[in-house]
């Protein structure tokens, strides 16, 4: 069964995740945030970096560590939670009525319960964009700018688009380091991609005891 946890943070306590595009082995970001926030922040920073229109439908999945979907954290209340839709519950098998979230009042730190916690996140269903979301960092952040922020990219954004820019937060360091030149080719793949990214899981672990009462 799946269970809010309130976690409680010390007040500089930032998470780091990695962020990946169904499709584009070539392409990561990181995003920098606070427990604190919500999950319609971290949807409109993913939208800004990724210069979507904003205007289609959009949700997070709290995802386990295979990427399955679990519950849904949506962008607006769809009131779909008593239509009696069922999915499988990962360890008994048996179906169990959806539990939906609504992003604007739904804190990062009521749905992190593991260091490398997962997300998958989907913008427009008609023709969706797949991102997978995962927790690489749980840092204390002495320097005061503004979160959530993008503070690190690596590749160029297939797209008809103009070309992703990043805007700095205050204090941030003189630009963003762009990785895409030494990294390994197999560090951006699938499977071994999110583990490239975690430099240190002792640390991270660590890290993540210090948050919990």
């Amino acid at each position: 069964m799946f269970y809010l946890y309130n976690i409680k943070c010390k007040a500089m306590h930032t998470y780091k995740f990695n962020i990946t595009l169904e499709g584009y082995d070539d392409f990561f970001f990181e995003v920098d945030i606070l427990p604190s926030h919500t999950f319609l922040d971290f949807h409109n920073i993913l939208q800004s970096v990724l210069q979507f229109s904003g205007t289609e439908l959009a949700s997070f999945y709290v995802s386990n560590s295979n990427w399955k979907k679990k519950t849904e954290i949506s962008l607006i209340d769809m009131n779909i939670g008593n239509d009696g839709d069922l999915y499988e519950d990962d360890d008994e098998n048996k179906p169990r009525k959806k539990k939906t979230l609504i992003m604007d009042k739904t804190k990062l730190a009521q749905i992190i319960e593991d260091p490398h916690q997962r997300f998958i996140y989907i913008y427009d269903f008609l023709t969706p964009w797949t991102l997978y979301v995962e927790l690489v960092k749980i840092f204390e952040n002495p320097r005061k700018m503004d979160l959530p922020v993008c503070s690190k990219i690596s590749g160029e954004l297939p797209t008809k688009k103009t070309h992703i820019q990043l805007k700095k937060g205050a204090g941030d360091e003189e630009g963003i380091e762009d990785l895409d030149a030494d990294l390994p080719e197999d560090e951006t793949s699938e499977e071994e991609g999110f583990e490239g990214m975690n430099d240190d899981d002792a640390a991270l672990d660590e890290g993540f005891d210090e948050l919990k009462f």
